[in-house]
């Protein structure tokens, strides 16, 4: 099955993300930018959609400071998942987002 996405929907960064994601010969993807780039939002937007259409995938998060998790890709993860509507794929926990497929 294929799915169709507008591109029109997301900012740039996400594509870029998206692109950095889906090669193999990237492990690790070191984001940077100012303040309200959208630099978290855009991979946590790539995440949700990538975890919840493959199983067994697993991705980890890290940021500079722990506090930030909390404050910023937490609190990402919970308002991307209310705003798409998937809160009966995900169970956000504070180190753990788990996604039902697997």
């Amino acid at each position: 099955m294929e799915i169709r996405i507008n591109p029109d929907i997301f900012n740039p960064v996400y594509w870029h993300v998206r692109n950095a994601l889906k090669n193999p010969k990237y492990r690790f993807i070191f984001a940077y930018g100012g303040s309200s780039s959208s630099k978290t939002y855009s991979i946590v937007q790539n995440i949700l959609f990538e975890t919840s259409l493959s199983e067994g995938s697993n991705t980890m998060v890290l940021r500079k400071y722990a506090t930030d998790i909390r404050d910023s890709v937490l609190s990402d993860f919970k308002g991307q998942i209310e705003h798409y509507g998937v809160n009966d794929l995900f169970s956000p926990q504070i180190n753990l987002i788990k996604c039902e497929n697997g």
